[in-house]
């Protein structure tokens, strides 16, 4: 069921969980991938790559992230909301 946020969406209480789940097992510090284990991280790759265009392609097109499988369309909102709410961390 798709979780209902009110207020502004945040890093640490909407989007962390869902990075940390999905992204980190790939993207973190031991690897050759762009790391997403904070918030400065996460933030940079919103801004300066192309994670929001990877999240939101469609299973089996190049580039697609996470290489496991497209994330619920809920988790990918939840991400555009928070960019479009300012990319707040609290």
């Amino acid at each position: 069921e798709p979780e209902v946020i009110t207020g502004p969406v945040t890093y640490n209480a909407n989007v962390k969980s869902i990075i940390d789940a999905n992204c980190i097992a790939c993207h973190n510090s031991e690897s050759q991938l762009i790391p997403l284990e904070t918030y400065a991280q996460v933030k940079d790759a919103t801004l300066n790559t192309n994670l929001i265009d990877r999240i939101q392609r469609q299973n089996g097109t190049p580039g697609q992230m996470p290489k496991a499988g497209r994330m619920s369309q809920d988790k990918i909102n939840t991400i555009l909301q928070w960019s479009t709410d300012g990319l707040l961390e609290n």
